[in-house]
């Protein structure tokens, strides 16, 4: 099944027990003795005088004894009779896990545990929530995450990367601007790269600006109506692309132009601005540039 590696067992009754481990999948020979699968299949040469083996197992923990549950095989130990191999099945793959095998006698006396095998984990939890003001989706490449609202998670390979893409939302009725990433091992925008080893908690943050903006300046405003009472002459209004409710009565002799279609962060225009509402021009002028009065 590959390569084997041997660890030599420190064993009070039975001098000479030793264990190998194999994995199921690839398997990958470091000086802690580490390999990864959900299946491991552990293998020992006899010890002269026993009459059985046991298997221990944990998950996460070194502290003895051993009482690992979850096993297909069963709870921790494992008697495996007078079988020198065994093969501990339904670990999760989430979790890592510790082994030790002792050997016992006719009269069932038990040998002190060999050399504990550790069993990383196959895979981590990765989390994603979406979060702040705006709404978004957030996706990933290899394609694990798909989410739209509150926290997603999705269990990815440890020692790999994913790639994570924000979109904000854009509909007839709101935009939303991505504002940040949290979590992240390197971004580059609105793309999050996270290098993968343990539970990894990403959050996507998108937030809204006011609908209604006044070009070169820093305040944005909920209507029409609004920007137009702060506006000075020869003002440039800005109205993102969506259907916004209320319209425009001037009071002023000040002369105004309205344009509409921009998106989120006012850096673009697409389309134009519905405005449900009346454009009336009692003073001063208008100049309306993508509007749809309706």
């Amino acid at each position: 099944m590959g390569t084997i590696y041997k660890i030599i067992q420190r064993q009070i009754m039975y001098p000479g027990l030793f264990f190998n481990i194999f994995c199921a999948s690839v398997i990958f020979v470091l000086s802690q003795s580490i390999c990864f699968a959900s299946t491991v299949v552990l293998q020992w040469d006899p010890s002269t005088g026993s009459s059985g083996y046991k298997v221990y197992y944990q998950q996460d923990s070194s502290t003895q004894p051993f009482k690992g549950t979850g096993a297909t095989q069963g709870a921790s130990p494992i008697n495996v009779s007078n079988q020198t191999s065994a093969s501990i099945s339904g670990l999760d793959p989430a979790h890592s896990y510790y082994f030790a095998v002792t050997a016992y006698d006719a009269s069932g006396v038990e040998s002190a545990y060999s050399n504990i095998a550790f069993v990383p984990a196959l895979v981590s939890n990765v989390s994603v929530t979406i979060n702040g003001s705006g709404s978004g989706n957030v996706n990933s490449n290899p394609s694990a995450i798909a989410c739209s609202s509150g926290t997603c998670t999705a269990q990815v390979d440890n020692g790999s990367s994913i790639t994570l893409f924000a979109t904000p939302s854009d509909t007839s009725s709101s935009l939303s601007l991505f504002s940040s990433w949290s979590g992240c091992t390197s971004t580059s925008g609105s793309s999050c790269t996270v290098d993968i080893n343990a539970t990894t908690a990403i959050t996507a943050t998108f937030s809204t600006l006011k609908p209604v903006h006044i070009a070169g300046g820093g305040t944005y405003y909920s209507t029409l109506q609004t920007a137009y009472t702060s506006a000075v002459n020869n003002s440039n209004i800005q109205v993102q692309a969506i259907t916004l409710t209320g319209g425009i009565t001037t009071s002023s002799t000040k002369t105004i132009k309205i344009t509409g279609g921009y998106n989120a962060d006012y850096s673009s225009r697409s389309g134009y601005s519905v405005i449900k509402g009346t454009l009336a021009v009692a003073k001063g002028a208008v100049v309306a540039d993508n509007l749809v009065i309706q």
